[in-house]
């Protein structure tokens, strides 16, 4: 249950008030953008190295990074380990077999996903699971739209919400 403890008239903040606030921004963003042009650096150093005949893993190390094994998924069985899981699987599944994807921006950094094999579909698992599968992804469409009109909803409406626990 919600009750609306009070309305509030908007009213622009001073530069005292804003000022600590743009300068989180401003550092946050500075941040992310040498992030960025790094990861790119990265990324376009193992591309090289991979055109030149060595394995992802080894192109990473010339890079000066570190590849790590993200074990096989699916979308019946997703995997929640390790933390940035979501975005890699979503990458992963946008990418053909030996292709590089380009830099992905994660909740705590970035990463570059590279898909060495894709398993081969399991024909009759598939038609006893064919069943699951439609479900699950009806059950996925209904939530992104519900999603959406929930969006454009609030943006009509000016509402902005915020959530204290």
């Amino acid at each position: 249950m919600l009750q609306l403890a009070g309305v509030t008239a908007p009213r622009p903040l001073t530069f005292d008030e804003a000022k600590g606030t743009l300068a989180e921004s401003m550092k946050r963003e500075r941040a992310q953008e040498a992030l960025n042009l790094k990861a790119t650096e990265v990324r376009n150093k193992i591309e090289t190295e991979i055109k030149g005949g060595k394995a992802f893993a080894a192109a990473a190390e010339a890079a000066g990074v570190k590849a790590e094994d993200f074990p096989a998924f699916s979308p019946k069985e997703p995997k929640v380990e390790p933390a940035n899981s979501g975005e890699i699987m979503q990458t992963a599944s946008e990418l053909n077999e030996g292709q590089l994807s380009t830099v992905v921006p994660t909740s705590d950094g970035s990463v570059i996903v590279f898909v060495t094999k894709r398993l081969p579909i399991d024909e009759n698992k598939l038609k006893t699971d064919r069943g699951q599968l439609a479900d699950a992804l009806g059950n996925a469409q209904r939530t992104m739209l519900f999603q959406q009109w929930l969006r454009l909803r609030r943006a009509a409406a000016q509402l902005q919400t915020s959530f204290h626990g």
